[in-house]
């Protein structure tokens, strides 16, 4: 076999075993609808999760007021450097 084609057919195989995955992931994966029910008895079974999930939005809508109020790049503070 020449190598042009054994190329293109692992191209194609390739091809088809990622549009297969992906066609059943889609079958698969839950629907938003389901992802948002699924939330919501979450958190009215977990009632500690909940609330640290508000302590979290508090935190992060804190930090975006603070950089909305500056002129500063906020992601230049010494605590978004990853290093």
């Amino acid at each position: 076999m020449s190598t042009a084609y054994r190329l293109v057919v692992g191209s194609l195989w390739l091809a088809g075993c990622t549009g297969l995955g992906c066609l059943l992931w889609s079958f698969m994966a839950p629907k938003q609808e389901q992802l948002l029910e699924m939330r919501m008895k979450e958190m009215k079974v977990n009632p500690a999760m909940m609330a640290e999930l508000r302590a979290q939005n508090e935190i992060v809508l804190q930090a975006l007021k603070e950089a909305a109020e500056t002129n500063v790049n906020v992601t230049n503070k010494p605590q978004w450097r990853s290093r």
